[in-house]
């Protein structure tokens, strides 16, 4: 029976031997030069193998390395494979992932072109003042976009010029859910208000004052004095709009209050009021424009009115600024009677011409040097606020006449507010004598009924 002898090659610094043949081979060498076997990787310290007593390597030994070798070259190779299919699956699903953004981007894009598109086009409709096809296209522009704000903004903006407040509530919480944003939250802000105005004219003002008769020729013990107009607008500039009222007192003569009011905590108050008695019960007729004007950031009361009887009248306008108070900041007055004319602001004479003081009543030349001059002083007076010599001055008979300044339907900084008449006038501009102003005609512009009847 052949021995078997236990030895144990030890790797030289420079050489290597093969667990296969035994051959001894470089360091640097791969492959067996002997028998051709592939060097595992990493050192290779000791090699322990059974041989027999004649040196050679025992023949299953070298077959269970073999297999051992072939196990471990099998399962580098299924490592691989793995490695690899992960790697394409990894590889693939970044690609997928791409092609989702890239997609997502494109449609996106598609979208906010769409939807850009629209609100270009419903701000053309606003600008046209065509409410009704701009409220439809800014709906539009929310299906195709829900989580956008600025059409939930822009929507609201339509309704408030409808005076439809409760809808513009309505679209804002709706944008509030879907969109969010600061823009919403700001623009709620400045609705709210609207509505409890409305809810405070309906319920308070108009139960302890009542509501003017407009739109009807009456006379002044059968007219029904009361709240005439009220508009809403953010005279101040903080954001929050405030409420400015005019009632129309019973009394012969014009007597106005006007009350200006702002939403603190989603309660009204009374900021300031002021009462004008303009005693025109001995003139047989008058007439008077109210209207608001913007001018340089700042909302300005204007009333222009005129007073006129047989002998001769008079034509004033005062100017009031809105801000947390109405203070007086102009009021220019005209008056020409029999052998009497003269110019003055604010209650200063700047021009003025007396027959009785004058060598002719037919001095021509020096009564139109006093409406020349009174004319200038009004003209620099009055274009601090916008307004320009045409506004209050008119030609009749070839001789320049001062006017009272009266609301522009082409001036895009002014809204009417009110028109006031007393007595009856003509087509060519003359009055009734008899009547003394005994009929009156009042109008509303702020559309006050219809708001408070839509509640």
């Amino acid at each position: 029976m052949m021995k078997h002898i236990r030895t144990i090659f030890h790797k030289n610094d420079d050489t290597k031997i093969c667990n296969k043949c035994g051959h001894t081979n470089p360091d640097d060498n791969k492959f067996c030069e002997n028998c051709g076997n592939l060097f595992p990787e990493g050192k290779n310290e000791t090699i322990e193998e059974d041989v027999s007593e004649n040196g050679n390597y025992n023949n299953d030994n070298k077959e269970e390395a073999t297999k051992k070798q072939e196990g471990e070259e099998a399962k580098s190779k299924t490592k691989k494979s793995k490695k690899k299919l992960i790697i394409s699956m990894i590889v693939t699903a970044i690609m997928v992932a791409i092609a989702v953004v890239v997609l997502l981007i494109y449609l996106d894009n598609k979208n906010m072109g769409e939807y850009n598109a629209k609100i270009d086009e419903a701000d053309r409709y606003m600008e046209e003042l065509d409410y009704n096809k701009a409220e439809a296209v800014y709906l539009e522009a929310i299906e195709i976009e829900p989580k956008e704000p600025e059409a939930y903004v822009k929507t609201a903006d339509v309704y408030v010029a409808q005076e439809q407040y409760q809808k513009a509530e309505e679209i804002l919480e709706k944008g509030e859910k879907q969109a969010g944003g600061k823009d919403i939250e700001e623009k709620l802000e400045q609705i709210r208000p609207y509505g409890i105005y409305d809810e405070y004219l309906k319920n308070t003002l108009v139960p302890e004052i009542g509501l003017a008769d407009v739109d009807e020729e009456l006379t002044y013990y059968t007219l029904t004095p009361g709240l005439l107009s009220a508009l809403i607008e953010d005279f101040d500039r903080d954001n929050i709009p405030d409420l400015l009222t005019v009632e129309y007192g019973s009394d012969e003569s014009t007597v106005l209050t006007f009350s200006l009011y702002s939403c603190v905590n989603e309660k009204v108050e009374l900021l300031d009021e002021m009462e004008n008695d303009y005693e025109d019960y001995l003139c047989n007729a008058v007439q008077y424009d109210v209207f608001l004007k913007e001018h340089e950031d700042s909302y300005y009361i204007v009333i222009g009115y005129e007073g006129l009887f047989s002998e001769g009248g008079g034509q004033c306008t005062e100017i009031y600024k809105i801000d947390k108070v109405l203070q007086q900041t102009v009021d220019v007055r005209f008056s020409n009677d029999l052998g009497f004319a003269s110019y003055s602001i604010n209650g200063e004479k700047v021009s003025q011409y007396d027959y009785s003081n004058d060598l002719s009543s037919a001095d021509t030349g020096r009564m139109e040097e006093v409406d020349a001059k009174g004319i200038s002083k009004f003209e620099s007076a009055l274009s601090k606020y916008g307004f320009t010599r045409e506004r209050f001055t008119e030609t009749y008979n070839g001789f320049l006449n001062c006017s009272h300044v009266k609301y522009d339907e082409k001036e895009s900084s002014e809204r009417y507010i009110c028109y006031i008449q007393h007595g009856i006038y003509y087509e060519d501009g003359s009055i009734d004598l008899i009547d003394m102003g005994a009929t009156r005609y009042l109008m509303d512009y702020t559309g006050l009924r219809n708001r408070i009847e839509s509640q």
